[in-house]
Formats: C-alpha cells, sequence, structure tokens
C-alpha cells in the first residue's frame, strides 16, 4: 500500500500543463513514475493533442495515474485503474490537478481477469510496465482483450529488462497476443526526441477484424 504520510513530487510540463505527481518512498512497484509511462506521455502529447478529445481511455496498472491524467489534459473522459492499494495515491495525484483537467477522471479498481463484464471496450487502452509478474501474464492478457474491441487502440510501453525472466515474459505477452492483434512498434523518430530511450518501446496493437 502506498505511504501517503511520505511522499515526493515531480513536476511535469506537458499539454501546455504543469502536472504535479505525487509518489511515494515506501510501496509496491506502482508507486513512483517509471520510465516507459513517462516517454508513452510524451508521445501521446506529441501525436494525440487532438485526437484524445472526447475519447474513452482507460489505464490498465495505472500507479500514479500519470498516462491517464495526461490524457485528461487532452480532453478524453479517462478511467484509471489498478488494485485498491494504489487507489490513494491516484486519488490524491487526481485532486492536485484537477483545475487543470479537461475530461472526465476516475479511478476504478480493476484485478485483472476478474469482474471483467463490469467494463465494457473502449476508444484507448494504455499501460506501461505490466509485464512484470509470471502469474499475471495471462489475467493481464485476458483483460486486454476483454477491454479491446476492433476500433480500440492499444498502446504499451515497456522497459527492456534483461534480469530473471523478464525476457522471457515479454516473449509470452507478445506471443499471447499477436495472434488476435496487429502490432506496430512506434519508431524513434515518431516519439517526443527528448523523452526517448533505446530500451523503452511502445507498440501500438488493434484487434484483427473477425473474418
Amino acid at each position: 500500500m502506498a505511504d501517503l504520510s511520505n511522499t515526493f513530487v515531480r513536476e511535469i510540463e506537458i499539454f501546455n500543463c504543469s502536472l504535479n505527481i505525487h509518489q511515494a518512498y515506501i510501496g509496491d512497484v506502482g508507486c513512483v513514475i517509471w520510465d516507459a509511462a513517462l516517454v508513452l506521455a510524451k508521445y501521446l502529447e506529441k501525436t494525440r493533442k487532438e485526437d484524445l478529445n472526447n475519447k474513452k481511455v482507460l489505464e490498465l496498472g495505472a500507479g500514479t495515474g500519470i498516462v491517464g491524467l495526461c490524457c485528461s489534459l487532452a480532453g478524453a473522459d479517462v478511467t484509471c485503474t489498478d488494485l485498491k492499494d494504489l487507489q490513494s495515491l491516484i486519488e490524491l495525484n487526481m485532486k492536485v490537478n484537477k483545475t487543470n483537467l479537461k475530461g472526465k477522471f476516475e479511478y476504478c479498481e480493476l484485478k485483472w481477469g476478474e469482474n471483467l463484464k463490469s467494463f465494457n471496450p473502449v476508444d484507448v487502452l494504455v499501460m506501461s510496465d505490466v509485464i512484470y509478474y509470471e502469474e499475471s501474464l495471462r489475467p493481464l492478457t485476458n483483460t486486454i482483450c476483454h477491454l479491446a474491441n476492433e476500433n480500440t487502440e492499444v498502446l504499451v510501453s515497456y522497459e527492456e529488462r534483461l534480469d530473471g525472466n523478464k525476457p522471457y515474459l515479454k516473449q509470452q505477452f507478445f506471443e499471447i497476443l499477436e495472434k488476435g492483434f496487429e502490432m506496430h512498434t512506434i519508431p524513434a523518430e515518431d516519439q517526443d526526441p527528448i523523452f526517448q530511450s533505446s530500451d523503452i518501446h511502445i507498440v501500438n496493437m488493434k484487434k484483427r477484424k473477425q473474418s
């Protein structure tokens, strides 16, 4: 659980606003801003300034909520989802940035693979550095398949990690999804010129049309 009695703030200039994102010194992996989330947020700023307005966006494994908050700055109606332990951190970041948000913004608890009937497909599905634990891999891919229809744009950002079983998990993640999704890796020239890295990737996915 995020310990909100001891946080530190990172200020990020994005979508012509200043976002103040609280991070927790004590907590699980979702309590800080990961580089892959920042790269994805800045990519959205560069390429989706107009496209996100009035779109329904859902963020999986939102953590601090930074990507979802950025989408709301652009006018999207956003649902940030994560485990209940992260609710207080996401809601804090929503509160301190509320005056800049243009679209609706809400938090919903979502444990991957469970109670999916409560969620409908969205226009844009975003996630960053969610390929982390082997036991969550199949629930995660099942959740993505449920939340995406043929019109949904799915954006996955992740940092290349070589420790332990991380390469295997990444391979399995994309092998499972490529059966039902077309995939395209965003080239460096299409990303923000500053907020990018050779070991951070963004993959755009769209469900294959049923024949």
